[in-house]
């Protein structure tokens, strides 16, 4: 993957694509949430999307900020359900 596109970007463009792909992102994450709620129910959807997140991430966040070495998550907790982030106090930050 050619990645050099974003080694010439300014750092506002550059954080405001990330945004965009933030932003999508959690709207597709919000369509597929919806879309299992309507076709079983709730807690179906719960479970899977749970299901997913552990499988997604084979490293807790606190063992990724530890390896990446930062004090807190440079985006608080972006892609963390609710109840994960609960699980996780360290990660607060400020």
């Amino acid at each position: 993957m050619d990645l050099s596109i974003f080694e010439e970007m300014e750092k506002k463009d550059l954080c405001s694509y990330i945004e965009f792909l933030l932003w999508h992102y959690r709207v597709i994450d919000a369509f597929w949430y919806i879309n299992i709620t309507e076709n079983f129910d709730e807690p179906t959807a719960d479970r899977l999307n749970e299901k997913v997140s552990l499988k997604h991430l084979n490293i807790s966040p606190g063992a990724l900020l530890s390896a990446m070495k930062l004090r807190k998550p440079p985006m608080k907790f972006l892609f963390m359900s609710p109840r994960a982030r609960r699980r996780q106090p360290e990660l607060e930050g400020d």
